[in-house]
């Protein structure tokens, strides 16, 4: 039973990724407009490159270091407010409630498997986003969840 489980969830996360990066969203067109590269290297302490449009829905920085050096990643991906109302209710993980970001917002843990997804969710009317860091780069939760805080309160002067 608990392996059913563990594939049902695991389909659930699979599926809702797939829809963050192609479902619809009343933010931007062009998601890397959401922040900058400045406001993201303020936000890690660190330079980083400019953002990279993976798809029409997700915008990548990483962090500038020397080749074989560990770095930070940071994807922005803009969803819609239902999508972010499915993300919440979503039955994997855990969702802490964030307050003082958007109408609505909460970190969410997800372990699919071996893999770890730590992010931030936002909503703000019609519109939603998420914040991940993530990388071979150690960091600790809350250092983590302070700087995606950071970047979405960025973002949120866009929505």
């Amino acid at each position: 039973m608990n392996s059913k489980v563990t594939v049902s969830a695991a389909v659930l996360f699979v599926a809702a990724m797939f829809i963050s990066s192609h479902g619809t969203s009343a933010a931007p067109g062009d998601v890397c407009s959401l922040t900058t590269q400045q406001e993201v290297s303020a936000a890690l302490g660190v330079a980083v490159d400019p953002g990279k449009m993976l798809n029409p829905k997700t915008c990548q920085f990483h962090e500038q270091v020397k080749p074989g050096e560990p770095g930070w990643t940071v994807d922005v991906n803009s969803n819609s407010a239902a999508f972010y109302n499915a993300m919440k209710s979503t039955p994997t993980g855990t969702h802490t409630p964030v307050s003082g970001l958007g109408d609505e917002a909460f970190f969410a843990l997800w372990k699919p498997g071996k893999d770890v997804n730590e992010s931030l969710w936002v909503k703000k009317g019609d519109a939603a986003f998420n914040i991940r860091i993530w990388g071979a780069k150690p960091i600790t939760d809350a250092d983590r969840e302070a700087k995606e805080r950071a970047i979405a309160s960025d973002v949120l002067k866009r929505l």
